[in-house]
């Protein structure tokens, strides 16, 4: 799903959405303003690990010993072995090393790099290539044998992005917000085990796939959903990753964050026209529709939710959490007639919802809608 932070009254909307803003809040408040987005240890064992960093402990005569612990890490990482360990402590496992946000190959191998670090163990890498400045961080400690080893990783970010990997993430994104509408066309609500560009196109949710401006390969995988524990689809390319690095650009989100998404979208919205399928561009039609909808659902209006649940079914019956957000505010408001009469339209489209099966059978004070419901 594209909206994965939704509030408690919003869980239950449609598989997807196209309001990027509330992607974007999310994205900053998790990438951008956690800098401290690092591969270290438990939040208790951090603040210790802080404490004990902020001792100086390098001596000027062993900066360059420093930086060269870090620099034969990197190379260690190119030769895919697990040789990089003899550098780090535990805490920088093979989940951290794994992480294409922290662990970039591509530029670790072709861009030219500059280390620095200061005597509390504090080291930062600049790395310069293909028209853009990357900068990473890490955190340096002594063992009790005295040994320098890299205790943590920062996500690498953006001082300048060049054209080509921002163009390559307008593309991923493009596709995925194509993408996020599949689940609702399966009677069952389920992705299927596969999807790929010709799935997308058969859907008519996609005209054309989508190509990288560096000849890297973009394909399209499904992912499971750390925060909410669903299935979605993620489309990613072999050098850039995936569109996520569109929010790592630190001066200019922390200049205007909003100014720079509303970019985005214009950017995007002409990519979108020209690869849209047909059943996409009706969906979008469908999103003010959907949003009304949701705002009658948060005012407890059911007589509203269904006007405009019915004004949604003019453009398409596959209307996923739609119908179960109305059986419950129905069912909410004790009206059991209505929620009965949405379920066994909504049981026509999806016959193996298993969802949509148990929703009669939820008990009034697990729903969500409350008591106060307006019928």
């Amino acid at each position: 799903m594209i909206n994965k932070n939704l509030t408690a009254n919003k869980r239950n909307r449609l598989s997807y959405s196209f309001n990027f803003i509330l992607l974007s809040a999310v994205l900053i408040a998790s990438a951008f303003f956690s800098s401290a987005a690092y591969c270290a240890p438990s939040p208790a064992d951090s603040e210790e690990v802080s404490s004990e960093a902020r001792d100086a402990f390098l001596s000027n005569a062993e900066f360059e010993k420093a930086k060269s612990v870090i620099d034969n890490f990197l190379k260690a990482l190119l030769a895919g072995d697990k040789s990089y360990e003899r550098y780090t402590t535990p805490e920088v496992g093979e989940e951290c090393i794994g992480n294409f946000y922290m662990v970039d190959k591509y530029i670790i191998k072709n861009y030219k790099r500059t280390l620095s670090v200061n005597n509390y163990g504090e080291a930062a890498c600049v790395y310069e290539g293909g028209d853009e400045t990357v900068r990473q961080e890490f955190n340096l400690i002594k063992n009790s044998d005295g040994e320098l080893k890299i205790n943590s990783i920062s996500e690498k970010r953006y001082i300048k992005m060049n054209e080509n990997r921002r163009k390559c993430y307008l593309n991923t994104r493009a596709v995925y917000k194509t993408a996020s509408l599949l689940q609702v066309l399966y009677e069952n609500m389920q992705l299927p085990s596969m999807v790929d560009f010709e799935l997308l196109k058969s859907k008519k949710l996609l005209n054309e796939p989508v190509s990288c401006p560096s000849n890297g390969t973009i394909s399209i995988a499904i992912d499971k959903n750390n925060d909410s524990q669903n299935n979605e689809v993620i489309a990613r390319c072999s050098i850039h990753g995936d569109f996520f690095e569109l929010y790592k650009l630190d001066d200019k989100l922390s200049m205007d964050y909003d100014k720079y998404n509303l970019k985005i979208d214009k950017d995007e919205e002409a990519i979108l026209n020209r690869i849209g399928g047909e059943l996409y561009k009706a969906f979008v039609k469908l999103q003010p529709v959907e949003d009304a909808f949701y705002a009658q659902y948060e005012k407890q209006n059911t007589s509203e939710m269904f006007r405009l649940l019915n004004q949604a079914l003019t453009v398409d019956k596959r209307l996923g959490n739609m119908y179960i957000t109305l059986i419950r505010a129905f069912r909410a408001a004790g009206n059991e007639k209505s929620a009965r009469e949405i379920y066994d339209m909504a049981i026509k489209v999806y016959p193996e919802w298993e969802e949509l099966k148990n929703v009669l059978n939820e008990k009034q004070a697990a729903l969500d809608g409350g008591d106060d419901i307006e019928d």
